[in-house]
């Protein structure tokens, strides 16, 4: 198992893939910023929906570039047959891509928070208090961006065709995002600034995105290991 994540790692240090993901962040950034009001600074740039959305497209784009080309160009039978089990491929491939999303959805928040800080500041007053709700905020968003990113990852997977899995990457996660509205962001932004008024709400919400990941996850890696690849 060490090997194999071991070899992904390294895939990952040098992928083109996600170099070009986080290239195309900090472009719309710069965008963002320059055509931006910058009312509330950094701050309220941080917290709008748009980031919210460009982090988890880009997760999607690197699944379907990365993650999907090694099904696509056939190069994951040389692992399959170097006496590897499919269980640890799949598990290697999967923690692997979700050290792919960490890193593009650090650097959304770095690239946005950055460009808006230079230009427009943070917005308000920034002590412990805002460093509190900076730090929760990102960890909380990337914990449920990365469950929601995972859809892509067993999208590829399943689908062996690269246009295929762009379509369908693409149609379901623009669906989940315009249906849903995000509500675990505004949960992440409560949880961020210590308001407690929702109750339990977040707690649910974490649980299900966990045992939903997780069942998507059990039923991937079983039609992974009976596929014909």
């Amino acid at each position: 198992m060490y090997n194999i994540l071991k070899a992904e790692m390294y895939k990952l240090k040098y992928s083109k893939e996600l170099m070009i993901c986080l290239i195309g962040l900090l472009i719309l950034a710069i965008i963002n910023t320059y055509y931006g009001s910058g009312e509330g600074g950094a701050r309220a740039a941080l917290i709008h929906p748009s980031r919210e959305t460009f982090g988890i497209i880009a997760c999607s784009l690197f699944a379907v570039t990365y993650v999907g080309k090694d099904l696509v160009s056939k190069t994951i039978n040389h692992t399959l047959t170097s006496g590897h089990t499919r269980n640890k491929v799949f598990l290697s491939k999967y923690l692997c891509y979700l050290i792919g999303c960490v890193i593009i959805l650090l650097a959304n928040y770095v690239f946005t928070g950055s460009t808006y800080g230079l230009l427009y500041g943070w917005g308000q007053v920034f002590n412990s208090s805002e460093l509190y709700f900076l730090i929760v905020y990102m960890v909380v968003g990337i914990f449920f961006n990365i469950c929601i990113s995972s859809i892509s990852f067993f999208i590829c997977i399943l689908v062996k065709n690269s246009s295929v899995s762009i379509a369908l990457c693409g149609g379901i996660i623009g669906l989940i995002l315009s249906l849903t509205q995000l509500p675990w962001d505004t949960i992440t932004y409560y949880v961020a600034n210590k308001d407690y008024s929702l109750g339990i709400i977040p707690l649910i919400f974490a649980i299900s995105f966990v045992l939903g990941t997780g069942i998507l996850y059990l039923i991937c890696n079983y039609y992974f290991n009976k596929q014909d690849i």
